[in-house]
């Protein structure tokens, strides 16, 4: 259990001491901008103006979020040293991609208070509402960048991977991708027929890119050696 213990206090010492500040800051300015709406020229204070801005935002943190998870030891080159620990690496990054869920709730929690804080009345049933269409955009694009930076080597690549399919579908709004088109709760597209099927696609491409980085960090070692 001690030998756990510090694994997780080491992993979280790592993490906080890249660019997660980030994604607590734009935590921080997303509560703001849900509290006060008129900031950035939304009229309606409500359940739909929260969930509207949730979902654009909160999958760049997650972005962030994740991608960070091993940006310390890529960019200073110190997984070797991680694997000549008398430790399974498949302990290593269970425990990181928990960590960043943690943090990823933190900041979802963040930004429920402060919608409440802005006088929208929310019940558990309007939380359920809102979770079940930003986690699951948030979580694939989470593990997309986590497996990326880990393919990379290198944090950079993982956020450019991350950002950068966040921006197409921007842009694109679901031309592209479809039944998988991450904002289809604000801009509605006909082949997903509908946001319960798109949340469980997205959720499930989000657990095979979990699995994938999964494997390749406990399996190729000689990837990051």
């Amino acid at each position: 259990m001690s030998t756990t213990y510090r694994r997780i206090s080491y992993s979280l010492r790592i993490m906080l001491s890249g660019s997660l500040w980030g994604a607590f800051l734009i935590s921080i300015l997303l509560a703001m901008c849900i509290s006060h709406p008129k900031w950035i020229g939304l009229e309606q204070r409500d359940l739909h103006t929260l969930t509207f801005l949730m979902l654009l935002v909160m999958p760049v943190i997650a972005i962030v979020i994740f991608a960070n998870s091993f940006a310390e030891e890529l960019e200073e080159r110190l997984p070797r040293l991680l694997y000549a620990y008398p430790f399974k690496m498949l302990y290593v990054i269970l425990e990181r991609i928990g960590l960043c869920l943690i943090l990823l709730l933190i900041s979802f929690t963040i930004s429920i208070i402060g919608g409440y804080l802005g006088g929208i009345p929310l019940s558990w049933q309007d939380v359920n509402y809102v979770a079940w269409r930003i986690f699951p955009a948030s979580l694939f694009l989470g593990a997309l960048s986590l497996l990326v930076s880990l393919l990379g080597r290198n944090m950079l690549a993982g956020l450019g991977a991350g950002i950068g399919y966040w921006f197409i579908e921007m842009t694109t709004q679901g031309q592209w991708t479809g039944k998988i088109f991450l904002f289809q709760f604000i801009w509605p597209v006909a082949a997903a027929t509908s946001q319960i099927e798109n949340s469980l696609y997205l959720l499930l491409l989000g657990l095979a890119l979990f699995t994938a980085a999964i494997f390749l960090f406990h399996k190729a070692r000689a990837w990051f050696v």
